[in-house]
């Protein structure tokens, strides 16, 4: 999901295509369902921090689609082409985020929409928001920087592919990576439920899991990246991994 160009978009005049409109419909089809889930799982329409979370989320795409559309549209065509070579454990990651994800949706719903289980005072809701409007920025930068940011991991020979250096990807190898686990870290916050952080932990295990697997990958088959991974260190966190 992280593989990298150093291509600037802007020199390629590429326009959204069939599979760029498809994710833009996909991602926001995701927002409803996991609006779904946790007013399902609250069995309430009134629970106020769902509602802020989906609008902060809402917005933020919506500011995304935007940039990224002007700036460099292949990432969005890239991200939703259907993967064909996906690599075997690549799939069997991909699903068993995805469950995590939905299950931390009904989860949150049940505590801090339903039941109440856990107890969060209003600040730690509030400084959450601006820790997760970072991440979403960080995502953005990400796209703008890198037109073979794919959904599966795999090298892409066939449109050319190089390794990126520049935007985030100066700082650490998989940039996408560390915003969506920065993201996933401020949504039980924003949400109000600590249980919520089981399934989220989890979660960043699989993702730290397939960082590892996706960076063997890339320093095997994408020409440059081992020189590249001499020279950005670090994979997720600077000064740490």
């Amino acid at each position: 999901m992280t593989t990298q160009t150093n291509i600037p978009a802007q020199t390629q005049k590429a326009t959204l295509n069939k599979d760029g409109v498809k994710r833009i419909i996909t991602v926001f089809a995701v927002i409803f369902l996991y609006g779904v889930l946790l007013f399902a799982s609250a069995g309430r329409l009134t629970w106020i921090w769902a509602w802020v979370y989906l609008g902060i989320y809402t917005a933020v795409l919506v500011v995304n689609a935007v940039v990224i559309l002007r700036t460099n549209p292949e990432v969005v065509n890239e991200r939703g082409r259907t993967p064909e070579d996906q690599k075997g454990w690549d799939k069997i990651i991909v699903r068993i985020f995805t469950s995590l994800t939905l299950a931390s949706m009904i989860l949150a719903g049940l505590d801090a929409g339903r039941f109440g289980w856990s107890s969060m005072p209003l600040w730690l809701h509030l400084a959450a928001i601006p820790v997760a409007v970072f991440a979403y920025i960080i995502i953005i930068w990400t796209m703008m920087h890198n037109d073979f940011l794919s959904q599966k991991v795999a090298v892409q020979t066939e449109r050319g592919h190089t390794v990126a250096s520049t935007g985030p990807y100066r700082y650490v190898r998989h940039p996408m990576y560390t915003s969506m686990m920065l993201g996933s870290m401020a949504t039980p916050l924003i949400l109000g439920s600590w249980w919520m952080y089981i399934p989220v932990v989890l979660s960043i295990l699989v993702f730290i899991i397939r960082t590892a697997l996706e960076d063997r990958t890339l320093q095997e088959e994408l020409d440059g990246y081992q020189a590249y991974a001499q020279t950005v260190r670090y994979r997720l966190i600077p000064g740490v991994w």
